[in-house]
């Protein structure tokens, strides 16, 4: 009874593992490349400033809209926007990595507590040089969410559909504060 082996049957965390997709993040690199440069982020920058002076201007929709958050009804929406999220959050770490030149050995769900999570095995960022990339690596995911969420309140303030408002709202929050919450936790 070897001490890998004993970790190795952790049932709080179980990976089930769905491919190696460091081929597929190179032959995508050429086109979401431009994603993480410095006029991207600029461009982020304005977007995440215009979406938080929309949620000034508006406070009460988006506080209106948030009592409905939990609410039965939402949660199939939510749940595939949050699949959508968790999807899109574990691809930007696959592309910086690979974009710094590292390696994506393996992608997965996880269940932890046996709740499903997506991740991507991103460890050969700690063999980068500078500690640049590797920050860039692991700030990826929370970077293309708050993307997510900036563009989902700016739609939102242009919609005339309270159910459509409602969602966009929904996700927004889910992009931020829920990726916020468990992605700087320490």
């Amino acid at each position: 009874d070897r001490p890998a082996a004993r970790s190795s049957w952790n049932l709080l965390s179980i990976r089930v593992p769905l491919g190696r997709p460091d081929k597929l993040c190179e032959q995508l690199l050429p086109w979401t490349e431009w994603l993480f440069g410095p006029v991207a982020f600029v461009v982020w920058l304005i977007l995440v400033g215009l979406a938080v002076s929309e949620v000034f201007v508006s406070w009460d929709r988006f506080q209106a809209a948030g009592v409905d958050i939990l609410v039965p009804a939402n949660w199939l929406g939510l749940g595939l926007a949050g699949l959508f999220l968790q999807v899109i959050h574990e691809s930007a770490h696959a592309l910086v990595c690979k974009r710094h030149g590292g390696e994506v050995r393996e992608v997965g769900v996880a269940l932890i507590l046996f709740a499903p999570v997506a991740f991507v095995d991103v460890t050969s960022c700690w063999r980068f040089a500078s500690r640049w990339p590797r920050i860039h690596t692991a700030l990826a995911g929370m970077y293309v969410e708050i993307a997510c969420a900036a563009l989902s309140v700016l739609i939102a303030g242009q919609t005339i559909s309270l159910e459509t408002q409602s969602f966009l709202n929904n996700v927004a929050v889910m992009a931020s504060l829920t990726t916020l919450l468990f992605n700087i936790n320490p």
